[in-house]
């Protein structure tokens, strides 16, 4: 199972310094042009994915929701508190990513949908409403009550291999550029 966190969107558009020195594959049958190997998340198949803030790509234009997209996985899951932002084209990103035929499709979630939807179409807001409700495990705390077990924070701590630690403070060391660079060079800690 592969489990995408919040900062998904940054670890797919930064990219590792190793998938850009991949060798190349086998050229390809017409034409003889090499392809770069796909970067290990994107060329591996998973059993499930699970898109944690999934949110984070409701934009179906970034290169992090075409990446998510992309992952080989017969399974998928999207979980987030906020499903809908700012337009119905929200959900339509996050049914792309689920592959939920037929409204995965751009130009059918936007005819049936999100352009009725636009002008006050009622039955349009029931549709989204009865996708919605076919695909969406809601749960309100004030539903749940005295049946939340109390809150329990464990950290497990381990060593990484000497690849998985390369990407881990290459990824650190751009973040922090990025911090840096928004905050003017000034960080906490």
């Amino acid at each position: 199972m592969l489990i995408i966190a919040t900062s998904a969107g940054v670890v797919f558009q930064l990219g590792f310094p190793h998938w850009a020195s991949a060798p190349a594959a086998a050229a390809a049958a017409a034409g003889g042009r090499k392809r770069k190997a796909a970067p290990p998340l994107l060329g591996a198949r998973w059993r499930r994915v699970v898109i944690d803030e999934a949110h984070s790509i409701r934009n179906r234009a970034t290169r992090a929701a075409a990446a998510c997209r992309e992952l080989d996985a017969p399974l998928r899951w999207c979980v987030t508190a906020t499903p809908l932002i700012n337009k119905a084209d929200d959900v339509g990103a996050l049914l792309e990513f689920l592959r939920c035929a037929p409204v995965d499709d751009p130009a059918i979630f936007r005819r049936a949908i999100a352009r009725p939807l636009r002008s006050g179409d009622e039955t349009a807001l029931a549709r989204l409403r009865l996708v919605l409700g076919e695909l969406t495990l809601r749960r309100a705390k004030r539903c749940l009550g005295a049946a939340l077990p109390p809150r329990r924070v464990e950290v497990h701590t381990g060593a990484l291999g000497a690849a998985a630690r390369d990407d881990y403070l290459c990824v650190l060391r751009a973040l922090r550029a990025i911090v840096d660079g928004l905050s003017g060079g000034e960080r906490a800690g």
